[in-house]
């Protein structure tokens, strides 16, 4: 198996760990699993952006949604604004696939906006 691969599953495994977590409410477990997750789907991306991007899309999606609950609200902007990027080009070039994904991750943003600016309509 070459490096990539166990870093890919490493990824996997710990934005897997990270949902298994929440129900139990242990959501700052679940967000340093995420942000590892994210870390190792970063590097990952940089070597093969078009088999990694949507991998690292939606580990800076969940990552947005587990610091959101703990209330890291700019935190959780930045990373939401990225998934938002990054899901929005996946969009353009494959809307079936992530045409979706891109409303979600556009949705929750749009929440955490709204409560860094409430005054904003």
């Amino acid at each position: 198996m070459e490096p990539h691969a166990y870093q890919f599953e490493l990824a996997r495994q710990l934005s897997d760990l990270g949902v298994w977590l929440v129900p139990f409410g242990r959501l700052e477990e679940a967000r340093m699993a995420s942000e590892e997750a994210v870390r190792l789907y970063r590097a990952l991306t940089q070597a093969d952006p078009a088999a990694f991007e949507p991998y690292l899309a939606k580990a800076l999606h969940t990552l947005g949604v587990w610091l959101t609950g703990l209330g890291h609200w700019r935190q959780a902007h930045t990373s939401l604004d990225e998934a938002v990027r990054l899901r929005r080009e996946l969009a353009r070039d494959h809307p079936r696939e992530f045409q979706a994904a891109l409303a979600e991750s556009q949705e929750i943003l749009a929440h955490v906006q709204g409560v860094l600016s409430p005054d904003t309509p």
